[in-house]
C-alpha cells in the first residue's frame, strides 16, 4: 500500500543523478515547474479528504456529505485504473 510516509521516503532518497539529466558533466537546465500529474494530485486529495474527516470526527463536529462524495468518487477511480488490464 503506498502510504505518505512510503513517498517522502522514496523521494528523499532519490540519487543525485535522478534530480536533474546531466549532459557532459554539466546539469542541464531545469525546465519551468510544471502541473501535478494528476495521479499524484488524486492521491494527495485522497490523502487530505481522510486527515479533515479524522479532524472533524475527533472534533464530534458533522461532516460535510460533499467530503464522502468526493472521497468514495476518487477511490472508485483508483479502484478501477488498478484493475484496467
Amino acid at each position: 500500500m503506498i502510504t505518505e510516509d512510503s513517498i517522502h521516503q522514496v523521494l528523499h532518497n532519490l540519487p543525485e543523478g535522478m534530480k536533474y539529466r546531466e549532459f557532459g558533466g554539466k546539469p542541464a537546465a531545469k525546465p519551468p515547474l510544471g502541473i501535478m500529474p494528476e495521479h499524484l494530485w488524486r492521491e494527495q486529495r485522497i490523502w487530505e479528504l481522510i486527515r479533515a474527516l479524522a479532524r472533524y470526527d475527533e472534533a464530534k463536529m458533522e461532516v460535510p456529505g460533499e467530503w464522502f462524495a468526493e472521497l468514495r468518487s476518487h477511490l472508485i477511480d483508483k479502484c478501477c485504473t488498478i484493475n484496467q488490464p
